[in-house]
């Protein structure tokens, strides 16, 4: 596996804080990163968003949240998408005008009580169950695509991103929050590497 071809990575932070790293572009496909690294910031009763400088990491602004405990950050166009560990939503926050939309949609029926990690493929959302092993797919509408399960990811594993790798589709996600071992499943949660 090429690290470079890895769009984003998602790990537990020190102390109370949890890291969300994203190397996004303004492209609606993933690419390296040129643009920005948005890290989220959860330490405290209120969440923020760091945007860096992806050459120099220098925290170059920083977006407000209403939230506590978030967790994932995607980017597509001008749009970034975040998760927290307290709720089932997704939110989203308009980069061109600062502005935090707030909800976007809720993950339901699902048992789903907290999400974490966030990825995006090119055309949908994947999100990590914060309490189980599995991932969803949804559309950028909030419609649920596809509900799979990562055999080797940990219960309320921290770290899922999205890849393609020889034209194939691929997930890379932790084993669990403290181990620090990643595997690569296909899109279907079968087990590469």
């Amino acid at each position: 596996m090429h690290r470079k071809m890895i769009v984003g990575w998602v790990l537990a932070g020190a102390g109370c804080g949890m890291l969300a790293f994203g190397w996004l572009t303004s492209h609606q496909s993933a690419h390296a990163a040129t643009g920005s690294v948005y890290v989220m910031n959860s330490g405290g009763l209120t969440s923020s968003i760091f945007v860096l400088n992806p050459s120099t990491m220098a925290v170059t602004s920083t977006l407000p949240l209403t939230v506590s405990n978030g967790r994932g950050v995607a980017v597509v166009g001008s749009t970034l998408y975040y998760t927290t560990a307290a709720s089932a939503n997704v939110y989203s926050y308009n980069l061109n005008t600062s502005t935090d939309n707030g909800v976007l949609f809720t993950v339901t029926g699902l048992g789903v009580t907290g999400l974490d990690s966030l990825a995006f493929d090119g055309t949908g959302l994947w999100i990590a169950d914060l309490g189980s092993n599995r991932a969803f797919r949804f559309s950028l509408a909030g419609a649920l695509l596809k509900n799979i399960t990562l055999g080797s990811a940990g219960s309320g594993y921290s770290g899922l991103e999205y890849f393609v790798s020889g034209g194939q589709g691929r997930l890379i996600a932790s084993e669990g929050n403290i181990n620090n071992i990643y595997d690569v499943y296909d899109t279907n949660g079968n087990l590469l590497t």
